[in-house]
């Protein structure tokens, strides 16, 4: 009767099989576990996982760029983990490799490494959550994150020279606009004055 006390942490919950069958889930607390007709497995709910899937991969305008991207997951549902398939963390992996190829190649070299850095990862987050789900494996995923997308170290220097394009196109741009800013109010304020010093000369000519 000892032997079959089973203490279950607050972080966790126990998947109770009778005769290697599922029966029911134990809440944190005490319990008894008839021994040989019964046995628990122990889950941590609360724990984060984290994996990363890293790979090679052809962006829309045909560039090769290293992408990573890094999977934060708990488990939701320890029944389904266990029983719903036969490796749960592959098929999170599968998920997350399968949408990374997707949205990777669906942007531009420029969008996925500075422009639509956030929106790819986006996208991401939504197509894993939504394999995930459809696998129903009981598992919830807590975060994605897209790192910093890197070219092959073969090319490394030219996608160095893009990147410093990139970013000194966009630090022109700032400047125009400042510059813009800048001059505008004070051109519209000459020509206003233009205006009305033609006007009041305008009226004194009638008058006269």
């Amino acid at each position: 009767g000892l032997a079959g006390i089973t203490i279950i942490a607050p972080a966790e919950k126990g998947v109770v099989l009778r005769f290697g069958k599922y029966n029911r889930t134990l809440e944190p607390g005490p319990h008894w576990v008839p021994p040989i007709i019964e046995s628990a497995q122990i889950v941590n709910v609360m724990r984060d996982y984290t994996f990363s899937s890293k790979a090679e991969m052809l962006t829309k305008d045909k560039n090769i760029v290293d992408v990573e991207v890094s999977v934060v997951f708990r488990i939701e549902n320890p029944e389904k983990y266990l029983f719903n398939a036969v490796d749960p963390y592959e098929s999170v992996n599968q998920a997350t490799a399968s949408a990374l190829r997707q949205v990777v190649g669906s942007t531009t070299l420029d969008g996925i490494l500075t422009q639509s850095r956030s929106l790819a990862r986006d996208s991401i987050e939504k197509q894993i959550k939504e394999t995930v789900n459809y696998y129903n494996v009981g598992i919830n995923i807590v975060d994605v994150n897209l790192q910093p997308a890197k070219p092959p170290s073969q090319v490394s220097e030219a996608f160095d020279d893009v990147i410093k394009a990139l970013e000194d196109e966009k630090r022109f741009i700032n400047e125009a606009k400042a510059y813009r800013e800048k001059v505008v109010p004070i051109a519209s304020g000459q020509a206003k004055r233009i205006i009305q010093q033609s006007e009041g000369y305008q009226q004194q000519v009638v008058l006269d």
